[in-house]
């Protein structure tokens, strides 16, 4: 008996809970063509409610439904093949054991009917494969197309995974590149195509992307001493991290074209003994993912880098000058003294040779001058800024003399002869310019310069262009 009414109160209490469990469901169809997704919270003989995606509860007459989608539905066309060679795109909306139920527009009530065995595939419109290869600014996107014919792809970016996607850029092929982007950062991409009609279609995977690291910035040098017990102690300015945060830096010995790791330091000073030397020491700093910036070599502050250096150049006048000479070439020796006394600095006396060819409408009957050289001995006094590890960029000021000398014909007039004569004049000189240093490895570098210079004679100033190019050996 006892157990006969435990059976009866045990059944109606997974009767109750079954009632009052939810129903769910993916969509629901309406006659006048409305779908609305959600979960259906409650189920009468005349009605359901439905909790939407909105977040909204709505009741819904029975009357009103065309059908209730209980399994998942993809609100995009496909591409449907037909066996009879004919193909259309259309909105797959519910199937059986043999027709597939299309509409044309989705929104729209009106449903037509293929049967199964008439249908050779269905493909998805939206793109798929969507991969991605990260830089430090920029992401290169690539993807598989679609079946049917494309008119082009947008690609959506966004910070957030899942939603908060806009418009970046479009692109008429299988891949593009999104530029401007930061550093260390993680963005989410998706991909949709744009047939000929202008439908656009559902989104490809979404593909997570986080872009390169920038190391640690370059860092000065800013005091150098050399011990009385022997050794070194050296101190640097604190360097920065255009992404992230500089967490330490790392001080190499490098011997035989290798950098071994002497230690890791927080602080922005290091002391090595007598028995390292200090030519050989190098610093970098990194960060929290370990990049390590460019190296920053240690300078014994009394033997000071030297380069010497051969450049050809080209010689370009300018003002007056350039009514008399069209252009020159010549060349130019360098002797490149850097971080000597202060990091960074760079001295440079320089010795150049200099061929100018004379403008045919200057000759007259009376005179004629057939060349001219120059040869200035400058003295440049320069800044080295490090965009890249192995690349200086230095503008430069510089003075001293230039010996200007002429080659010209005149016609002496009471002799009646043509008479050649050479003249040899020293004048103040001064220019500007920037040099490009590059190195190749440690001992050679590359240059290439760019400049403007002047001489001051007694009447007048002449100017002149040079472009450079030439290789250095270090000591």
């Amino acid at each position: 008996m006892h157990k006969d009414i435990f059976k009866i109160i045990l059944a109606a209490g997974f009767l109750c809970a079954l009632i009052n469990t939810p129903l769910y469901a993916e969509f629901v169809f309406l006659k006048d063509g409305t779908i609305i997704e959600g979960t259906i919270t409650g189920d009468a003989a005349d009605s359901i409610t439905i909790y939407t995606k909105e977040k909204q509860t709505k009741k819904v007459y029975r009357s009103q439904i065309m059908r209730v989608l209980y399994t998942e539905f993809k609100m995009s066309r496909v591409y449907i093949q037909k066996r009879d060679g004919q193909g259309f795109a259309a909105y797959l909306v519910d199937e059986d054991r043999t027709t597939y139920t299309f509409r044309k527009e989705l929104y729209k009530p009106e449903e037509f009917t293929v049967k199964r065995e008439e249908v050779l595939f269905m493909a998805e419109k939206n793109p798929s494969g969507l991969k991605g290869e990260p830089g430090t600014t920029s992401v290169e996107l690539a993807w598989l197309p679609p079946y049917d014919a494309v008119k082009k792809y947008n690609i959506y970016m966004s910070q957030k995974k899942g939603t908060g996607y806009v418009l970046a850029q479009s692109s008429g092929g299988k891949s593009a590149t999104v530029k401007d982007l930061k550093s260390n950062t993680t963005y989410y991409f998706l991909v949709k195509s744009v047939d000929a009609d202008g439908y656009e279609s559902g989104p490809s995977n979404e593909l997570s992307v986080l872009t390169l690291n920038r190391p640690p910035e370059k860092f000065l040098i800013t005091r150098v001493e050399k011990l009385s017990k022997g050794g070194y102690t050296f101190e640097w300015n604190e360097a920065s991290d255009p992404d992230g945060k500089v967490s330490g830096y790392r001080i190499y010995r490098r011997k035989s074209g290798k950098m071994e790791l002497i230690s890791e330091t927080k602080k922005r000073s290091f002391t090595v003994p007598r028995s390292e030397e200090i030519g050989d020491i190098y610093i970098t700093a990194f960060d929290e993912l370990k990049a390590e910036s460019g190296i920053v070599k240690v300078y014994d502050p009394y033997i000071p880098e030297m380069i010497v250096s051969a450049n050809p150049a080209f010689l370009l006048t300018t003002g007056k000058l350039k009514d008399i000479f069209s252009f020159g070439f010549g060349v130019t020796f360098k002797l490149e003294v850097s971080n000597y006394i202060l990091s960074r600095l760079e001295l440079a006396p320089e010795l150049s040779v200099y061929y100018l060819m004379a403008e045919d409408d200057f000759n007259t009957p009376e005179s004629s001058l057939d060349f001219m050289m120059l040869v200035p001995l400058m003295f440049n006094a320069g800044y080295a800024f490090y965009p890249f590890s192995e690349l200086a960029v230095i503008p430069y000021a510089s003075a001293g003399v230039m010996a200007v000398y002429y080659d010209y014909n005149y016609f002496d007039i009471p002799a009646s002869e043509d008479t050649n004569r050479n003249e040899l004049v020293f004048d103040p000189a001064a220019g500007v310019g920037i040099s490009l240093r590059y190195g190749v490895s440690e001992n050679i570098s590359l240059n290439l310069g760019i400049g403007y210079s002047m001489f001051f004679e007694e009447d007048e100033n002449l100017g002149f262009m040079t472009v450079s190019f030439g290789a250095g050996m270090n000591f």
